[in-house]
């Protein structure tokens, strides 16, 4: 059958057919390809079984990028609030340093 297909399709691109155009034929070519098709009713259900297959997978795909999102958000949220308190605790380390600085210059 592909080889019939690769026949046709170097047949409907060469100069030639346009040359040769005969409608009857070629409805009675097009008829026998579409007879050709439906007599490989596998070939339909083996098309359409991975067709199935490929929407479930892309719709199991969308569905783990919109949990992975998700987990991205509320991790980048995390670490904005623990950059904040680590901020925080610098700022309370240096004042604390500087508590302490004066504290043992009153001392000396």
């Amino acid at each position: 059958m592909q080889l019939l297909v690769l026949h046709l399709n170097s047949y409907y691109c060469s100069k030639d057919f346009f040359l040769e155009l005969n409608l009857p034929s070629v409805l009675s070519l097009s008829l026998m390809f579409v007879t050709l098709l439906l007599q490989q009713p596998s070939l339909n259900s083996d098309v359409e079984e991975r067709l199935r297959r490929l929407e479930a997978d892309k719709d199991s795909l969308q569905l783990q990028v919109t949990v992975l999102t998700e987990q991205i958000e509320v991790q980048t949220d995390k670490i904005s609030d623990l950059e904040k308190l680590l901020d925080e605790k610098k700022r309370q380390l240096s004042n604390a340093e500087d508590m302490l600085q004066r504290a043992s210059g009153k001392f000396i």
